[in-house]
C-alpha cells in the first residue's frame, strides 16, 4: 500500500495529465466529424497492419489447406459465372446463346480479422482504395454472402458482417420470387431471419432464399441459405422466417468484394430519371 502511495505521490500528476488528454481526444473526435472520420481511417490503417502480421504468421501453418480451399473456391466461381453477367439484348428481343456482357468485377481479397460473438459484428479486409474496393460494396465467398463494406483506406476496408443487427440486405425466395428484408437477431452465427414476405406466400422448409438483386450491392441469385422454419405472428400479415446461411461466417478466411461496373448508370437513373 505503502508503495502504492509512494507511486501516485510520484507520478500522480504525469497520470492526470494523461487522463486528461485521453478525454479530451474522445471529446473532440466524437463530436466533430472531420476529426471522427479521420480517426476512424488511422485506426483502420493501424488495426490493419497489425492484424495483417499476425494473419500472416497463422497462414503460414496453414498453407496447404488454404491452397486446396482456393482451388476449390475458384471451381465454384466458375460454375456461379452466368450471375455476374447480363444477356446483352438486342431491341426488344434476347439473343438466347453465349453473348454476355459483365456486370460486376470480383477483387479477392484476404480477412485479416473477423467477430462472430458480439450482436453487432464486423470484418476486417486486406484490400482497400488501392485496391478498387469503395464504401457500399458487397463482400461474399464461394458458397454465400459476407456482408458489405462500410469504411475503406488505402490499404484496409471494414466489412458490415451479415451477422450484425444493423445490416440489412434485400433477400427473396427463389421459388416464389417475394422478396423481403434479411437481418441477424443475435445467437446463432449460422442463422438469420428473413422478415415483410407476406402471408399470402406459398412457403416451404428447403426453400431457397438468394438475394434479390433490388440494390447494386449484391447480384441477383446469389444463395444466401434455406428456410428452416416460418411462421406468421397472430393478426400479422407477413412471416417471420428462420433461414440457416449456406456458409459459416466464423470460418470465412478468403473473399470478393463485388464492384458493381454499371452502377453509377443506374444510380443516375434512379435519382434523375434520366
Amino acid at each position: 500500500m505503502q508503495n502504492l502511495l509512494y507511486f501516485l505521490y510520484r507520478f500522480g500528476y504525469v497520470l492526470l495529465f494523461i487522463l486528461l488528454q485521453v478525454i479530451s481526444i474522445n471529446l473532440v473526435v466524437r463530436y466533430n466529424t472531420d476529426q471522427n472520420a479521420i480517426f476512424i481511417s488511422s485506426s483502420n490503417a493501424v488495426s490493419g497492419w497489425f492484424y495483417q502480421k499476425y494473419d500472416a504468421i497463422v497462414q503460414y501453418f496453414q498453407l496447404s489447406t488454404l491452397a486446396d480451399k482456393m482451388s476449390q473456391e475458384n471451381a465454384a466461381l466458375k460454375e456461379q459465372l452466368e450471375v455476374f453477367q447480363r444477356k446483352k439484348i438486342f431491341g426488344s428481343t434476347i439473343i438466347q446463346d453465349t453473348i454476355y456482357e459483365q456486370q460486376y468485377q470480383l477483387i479477392p481479397c484476404k480477412v485479416i480479422n473477423n467477430s462472430v460473438v458480439s450482436l453487432d459484428n464486423f470484418i476486417t479486409l486486406d484490400k482497400g482504395r488501392n485496391d478498387g474496393i469503395e464504401q457500399g460494396m458487397g463482400v461474399i465467398q464461394e458458397n454465400g454472402i459476407v456482408g458489405i463494406v462500410t469504411n475503406a483506406n488505402l490499404k484496409y476496408s471494414r466489412v458490415i458482417s451479415i451477422l450484425n443487427r444493423a445490416c440489412r440486405i434485400s433477400a427473396s425466395v427463389k421459388r416464389t420470387g417475394h422478396f423481403g428484408s434479411l437481418r441477424w437477431p443475435g445467437g446463432s452465427p449460422t442463422r438469420v431471419i428473413l422478415e415483410d414476405i407476406p402471408k399470402h406466400a406459398e412457403l416451404a422448409i428447403g426453400d431457397e432464399i438468394v438475394t434479390s438483386g433490388y440494390s447494386s450491392i449484391f447480384p441477383e441469385d446469389l444463395l444466401i441459405g434455406h428456410i428452416q422454419d416460418f411462421q406468421r405472428p397472430e393478426g400479422g400479415n407477413f412471416y417471420e422466417i428462420e433461414v440457416k446461411l449456406l456458409n459459416d461466417i466464423s470460418k470465412v478466411k478468403f473473399a470478393y468484394a463485388v464492384k458493381d461496373l454499371f452502377k453509377m448508370e443506374r444510380e443516375q437513373v434512379e435519382v434523375t430519371g434520366e
